[in-house]
């Protein structure tokens, strides 16, 4: 089952709202205070704690969460960037998985985020995609991700669909 994440801002209901409309069955919140949300989420059925998303940085050092790409602001004339298979490889030995988040995604680093997707295959890193979105209209449907998925190099073979990457990580760990 496809799961999205997203950023609220006390605004889970609106999220919630333009999630059925895209056919989303579960949300991911991140920093949510809301306790009283109906919509089947994940950080509300967690048991045993909460899940820390992180984005990538020189110290990687924390197991089993989710670390993110984020672009480098600085103009580069190459990439990658900080990102290498050293990180990718600390990333696997950490029992951790990886997200591009698809509100990072532009015309700038499309071809950096092709190749931490080889990186990510090439050292059988766990890597999924997800809208991240921080207003309820950047929410994207499955298909839409699924598109841009194929593009970025994604595999969607049974054994690592990468929509199901996030569901199986979250139940090893919390379920």
């Amino acid at each position: 089952m496809f799961v999205d994440i997203c950023i609220p801002k006390n605004n889970e209901i609106e999220f919630i709202d333009i999630a059925k409309k895209l056919n989303t069955k579960k949300l991911c919140f991140i920093d949510s205070k809301n306790k009283e949300i109906s919509f089947p989420h994940y950080l509300g059925s967690f048991k045993k704690g909460k899940l820390l998303f992180l984005p990538i940085s020189k110290e990687i050092n924390k197991k089993n969460c989710v670390y993110f790409y984020t672009p480098n602001k600085a103009k580069r004339f190459h990439f990658p960037s900080t990102i290498t298979q050293v990180t990718i490889k600390k990333i696997k030995e950490l029992k951790s998985i990886f997200l591009i988040p698809f509100s990072k995604v532009n015309e700038e680093n499309i071809e950096e985020i092709k190749f931490l997707v080889k990186l990510c295959k090439k050292y059988s890193v766990s890597y999924f995609i997800s809208s991240f979105a921080s207003t309820p209209y950047e929410l994207k449907s499955k298909e839409s991700l699924s598109s841009i998925a194929l593009n970025l190099g994604f595999d969607f073979s049974k054994k690592s669909d990468s929509f199901l990457v996030f569901n199986k990580f979250c139940s090893a760990i919390f379920l």
